[in-house]
């Protein structure tokens, strides 16, 4: 008999009714695989909301160095994409 395992809300590994299980009890648990996945997929995908604001922050700060020959902005664009990093994964974390 084969487990299947699923990530709940706190990144807990939980052990879950094998496929043997559920068609023996007739219980549809479509509604919940669903719940499971969209899960799945949004915690994946930190690393998207980690790294994409960080990296645009850095190079828009570089392209306004160059354009307009300030000094320094490409901290202003690390300090903007830590914050909106930081408010990506509060977001994410509320949810």
């Amino acid at each position: 008999m084969k487990n299947f395992y699923t990530f709940d809300k706190n990144l807990k590994l939980r052990a879950t009714k094998s496929l043997n299980q559920e068609k023996k009890t007739g219980k549809n648990n479509s509604r919940l695989n669903e719940i499971e996945k969209y899960h799945l997929a949004k915690y994946f995908s930190i690393g998207y909301y980690l790294l994409t604001p960080l990296l645009v922050g850095v190079f828009l700060g570089l392209y306004i160095d160059k354009k307009f020959g300030f000094r320094y902005f490409v901290l202003v664009g690390i300090v903007f994409g830590l914050v909106s990093t930081f408010y990506n994964l509060y977001r994410l974390t509320k949810n």
